[in-house]
């Protein structure tokens, strides 16, 4: 998947103990026109609640990256503690497209994520059909595929903010094997994986190998007493 218009946010970790929780938003234009962008960047709770908001903008030359701007999150970053929050950034380009990238302050594995329910909506248009998600917490690493069928989608791989949907198209043509029938057949057979679905899997695993081994534990006592 080849996305000529990126952006993205940048805190600079290995600087924090100089420059604090600095997070900055940049847009990269590979393609052949230049492009208006405007970005808001607020500050965020696991479920979505917006302390603040900062909103830059700028002409994103064709073959260049554009810095939007910088802006300081160290009070609430310590305020609230970097497991509890993350930096968000709306990218909105002229031709109204809308994309969203995160920040975190902490590795993932040390963020406070509670377990979410992603609502999926798929509607069928001419040539594609569009998947809508949306969660009510941050949702890291979605990782979306087919059941039985495989299909190139515009993007498979991304985050989850809360309240904020996401739409992502798979043209007709791109799905390999028997075509969907509809929106609802596609809809069933889509999978998700993300990253707090890891974590229930792996405690899941652990609790059965614990499990099988008190099991065996139990068993060789009971052939120990006879």
């Amino acid at each position: 998947f080849f996305a000529p218009l990126s952006g993205t946010l940048l805190w600079e970790e290995e600087n924090a103990e100089k420059q604090g929780f600095n997070v900055s938003a940049y847009v990269e234009n590979e393609g052949m026109q230049d492009v208006s962008v405007r970005v808001r960047m607020s500050r965020s709770n696991m479920n979505g609640k917006e302390w603040i908001h900062y909103d830059d903008s700028g002409r994103a030359f064709s073959g260049k990256v554009l810095m939007l701007g910088t802006h300081d999150f160290s009070r609430f970053v310590n305020r609230h503690g970097a497991e509890n929050v993350y930096a968000e950034a709306e990218f909105t380009y002229s031709d109204g497209t809308k994309r969203y990238e995160t920040q975190q302050f902490v590795p993932f594995k040390h963020l406070n994520l509670e377990n979410p329910v992603i609502h999926t909506e798929v509607t069928e248009e001419a040539d594609c059909f569009v998947v809508c998600l949306n969660a009510e917490t941050y949702v890291p690493f979605v990782f979306m595929d087919f059941k039985d069928r495989d299909g190139v989608f515009e993007d498979n791989a991304f985050h989850l903010s809360a309240g904020r949907p996401v739409e992502i198209r798979i043209e007709k043509t791109d799905i390999k094997g028997e075509p969907f029938a509809d929106a609802s057949e596609l809809k069933a057979a889509l999978t998700l994986q993300y990253l707090q679905k890891t974590y229930m899997e792996d405690c899941m695993e652990e609790e059965e190998y614990s499990n099988n081994a008190q099991k065996g534990d139990e068993e060789q006592d009971v052939d120990n007493i006879s």
